[in-house]
């Protein structure tokens, strides 16, 4: 329990700049130390200023990470038109955030969207039978048609 405590303190700095990049990344799509999930002492920020203002903004809001994601999505930065182009993880300054593939979850939801437009609320979650009937078909003994 000491150390669940001593690690999610604000006294750990590492915990607060780990979370801030974190979440940095999934605003932004690059975070301001590349890559998120190597962090050691020696690690230096894209722009260190940022990084410890950020740092320090998720230790005063108590990390209530809504309140920060709200903060970032409301800068200015946030609010550009996205960069389009291949961007150098050691050169990139942030001039708004990266053009991203959607997740699969969005490419669903979009689907779902397109396909029952004038009425989102009719598509319903196949019930575990239906699902196991889709599951079970063996799509290499039907026709385009039939799929």
């Amino acid at each position: 329990m000491a150390f669940a405590r001593w690690l999610t303190s604000p006294q750990n700095p590492r915990f607060a700049k780990t979370i801030a990049n974190r979440l940095w990344k999934h605003v932004y799509g690059i975070g301001q130390i590349e890559p998120v999930d190597d962090m050691h002492d020696e690690t230096v920020a894209e722009n260190p200023e940022l990084m410890a203002a950020l740092t320090n903004l998720m230790i005063n809001l108590k990390f209530d990470t809504k309140e920060y994601l709200r903060i970032l999505y409301n800068t200015k930065t946030y609010q550009r038109e996205a960069t389009r182009a291949e961007t150098d993880v050691l050169a990139y300054h942030f001039p708004g955030p990266v053009l991203r593939r959607m997740t699969a979850e969005q490419v669903w939801d979009s689907f779902v969207t397109l396909a029952a437009f004038d009425n989102p609320n009719a598509y319903h979650k196949p019930s575990s039978k239906g699902e196991t009937n889709i599951l079970s078909v063996d799509v290499t003994k039907l026709t385009g048609e039939e799929l």
